[in-house]
């Protein structure tokens, strides 16, 4: 069970990104929701001025927009933003990039995700504990339900005329996650523990 929703609504989306693969993507993925939602976007380079408030800005966002590139699920800050998301029942959209010199790959997503005490760096599980996410086997669990969010794939290279149209598509898409909620992992805890191995 999700815990209640208590923080106030600040943000109409959160926008998680690996700064050195997508931040200027990142930046124009919140200039254009903000365009069409007409309500304000989080990005962490405006927005997050103190690091230990960053699940704070996770909760009082309607749903995290994840820039999927090909790292953005090695990286402990974008983990401690997903993890935050599914832990509060924060609805998750993912923006794929298919192209360019980091496309997003579902099925190496899935392989880093499936066992975190296997693929993060000691460094990188420290940071995560630093936020609180003692528990990584919980975490990894959690974090099942990523391939199977709605995600739209973008080509940031594109034509305005085919981005706009994409933008369209995210909006309604973030609209749709609004009022269906977030999307739960496929199986239970005991189910997906047993299908590892």
């Amino acid at each position: 069970p999700r815990s209640p929703q208590t923080e106030e609504k600040k943000w109409a989306a959160f926008v998680s990104h690996f700064k050195w693969e997508a931040a200027t993507d990142a930046r124009y993925v919140k200039e254009k929701l903000q365009e069409k939602l007409q309500q304000p976007i989080f990005i962490d380079s405006d927005d997050l001025h103190v690091l230990t408030k960053l699940k704070t800005h996770v909760c009082q966002s309607d749903v995290l927009v994840l820039v999927q590139t090909k790292s953005v699920l090695t990286r402990p800050y974008c983990l401690v933003e997903l993890i935050t998301a599914c832990k509060h029942g924060v609805p998750i959209v993912g923006v794929c990039v298919s192209n360019g010199p980091n496309p997003y790959n579902r099925v190496e997503a899935e392989a880093s995700l499936s066992d975190l005490d296997e693929t993060l760096e000691p460094g990188d599980q420290e940071q995560l504990r630093s936020y609180g996410i003692h528990d990584l086997g919980e975490a990894s669990y959690l974090l099942s339900c990523i391939p199977k969010i709605i995600s739209v794939p973008i080509d940031f290279s594109a034509s305005e005329n085919v981005l706009e149209a994409t933008f369209v598509d995210l909006k309604d898409k973030i609209d749709t996650a609004r009022c269906n909620g977030p999307v739960e992992p496929p199986l239970t805890r005991e189910e997906w523990e047993r299908q590892k191995r």
